[in-house]
């Protein structure tokens, strides 16, 4: 598993990528590592690219825990977050996800098969010279 991530904070947005297999560990550790880095801001967007995820190791209580735990998802009720995933594990995962977050005031959740889309609905236009903090796991 590798879950690797950008800050950029000049556009306020967070670019997570997941490759391998993800489990509930993995889930927290990345929610911990955000609220400790300096340059996250709660309010931030985030585009998250499940493409290269071989396999998805978290039950559906761990995924009812994130979504409602406050230890859990490190994204504030302000934030617009875009999932990418594109296979049927993926995004069958992801769309529980949106499912049991929409009861809740934790922002705009979206998942999306394709990255263009995604990057549309978070208003993102590509520009150069852009700030930004990356970190890897």
């Amino acid at each position: 598993m590798s879950i690797d991530y950008r800050i950029d904070t000049l556009r306020g947005i967070v670019f997570t990528v997941c490759q391998g297999n993800i489990t509930a560990e993995d889930l927290g550790d990345i929610a911990q590592r955000l609220r400790a880095d300096p340059a996250f801001n709660p309010d931030y967007r985030l585009l998250l690219d499940l493409t290269e995820v071989t396999e998805i190791s978290v039950s559906f209580e761990m995924l009812q825990r994130f979504a409602s735990d406050q230890k859990g998802d490190p994204f504030s009720g302000r934030s617009r977050r875009a999932v990418v995933a594109p296979d049927n594990l993926t995004f069958g995962v992801s769309r529980m996800y949106e499912a049991l977050r929409e009861n809740r005031d934790h922002g705009e959740f979206r998942v999306f098969r394709a990255a263009p889309e995604a990057r549309k609905w978070l208003g993102l236009e590509e520009s150069a010279g852009t700030r930004s903090s990356s970190h890897s796991a």
